[in-house]
């Protein structure tokens, strides 16, 4: 088991790129009869060994050309002028959970990071002290702003954006985080290994579902869940979701999904359509199509 390496794929146009963070990992099946060891690369792509990191899980690009990867067990690596830089931007490995698939596992650049230098990273917090399964004081999968100057993350400029309710299993935390054109922030939100299997459905937990919010944590216009009966979720200082029967998060975009790991955004699509990659369990995965805030995929 060696040779983890990172990989990229970059689309002809360079605003809209595929990301794929990836481990090379040499088992004996690349001997196997009728392995193809080299892939043909589609026209306008390049598949390229960038440098190494260890556990990579997610990357980003900063507009001067930097890639941002984030790794498991919870450093986000600057790889620059081809090469790693040394010491990690930050570390957030003492304050997180990385027992099985919970980990530092997306980053995402603002549109305007020339102006505010923000990133935003998706991460298992240890919120209640344990790693423990437990949806009472498990920890919580968090999604934080931070500024990146020059190199170095000062942990002191996090602002959490949301925390979710607290995690039954070690696994199904998603996590994926892209800015649309239309200028709001879209994340995955896993199940958590829910034990109460309704969690993805009930518009009164973050789990199972896309998030929508502003660059500053607000709620935008237009999400579903804003009216009579709704508040903010899982942010310190208000009553977390689920403390109230029948109160809907206004964090929430859409519901109903397990494990959307990662999603796509649709680059010719006048408003923002997204392709979600929903991780299935032994018999099948599922793709789904969200346009429209509200969608339930049950």
């Amino acid at each position: 088991m060696s040779a983890m390496s990172l990989f990229h794929g970059v689309r002809t146009n360079r605003r809209y790129v595929i990301l794929v963070a990836a481990l090379s990992i040499m088992f004996s099946v690349l001997a196997m009869p009728g392995h193809a060891a080299d892939a043909a690369v589609a026209p306008g792509f390049e598949d390229v060994v960038v440098a190494d990191v260890n556990g990579p899980t997610d990357l980003d690009w900063t507009p001067d050309g930097r890639i941002l990867v984030t790794s498991k067990n919870g450093q986000l690596w600057i790889i620059e002028n081809g090469s790693v830089v040394s010491t990690p931007a930050i570390d957030l490995s003492p304050a997180m959970c990385t027992n099985g698939e919970r980990a530092l596992g997306s980053v995402a650049v603002h549109p305007n990071f020339d102006v505010n230098n923000y990133v935003y990273l998706y991460y298992t917090f240890n919120k209640n002290g344990t790693c423990n399964e437990s949806e009472i004081d498990g920890p919580v999968n968090r999604l934080s702003r931070f500024e990146l100057v020059g190199n170095t993350i000062d942990p002191s400029s996090e602002t959490v954006l949301f925390d979710t309710s607290p995690l039954y299993r070690d696994h199904h935390n998603a996590g994926d985080i892209i800015f649309a054109p239309d200028g709001f922030l879209y994340v995955t939100v896993g199940d958590g290994g829910a034990r109460s299997l309704d969690r993805p459905q009930d518009p009164g937990y973050l789990l199972g579902k896309v998030v929508r919010l502003t660059g500053d944590g607000g709620i935008p216009p237009g999400n579903p869940y804003t009216g009579a009966g709704s508040a903010r979720c899982n942010i310190d200082g208000v009553p977390p979701a689920g403390s109230d029967p029948g109160t809907s998060c206004q964090e929430v975009f859409a519901n109903g999904l397990r494990n959307p790991f990662r999603f796509a955004l649709d680059p010719n699509s006048a408003t923002p359509r997204f392709y979600i990659n929903d991780v299935g369990q032994s018999a099948y995965e599922e793709i789904s199509e969200l346009t429209t805030g509200g969608t339930d995929f049950g």
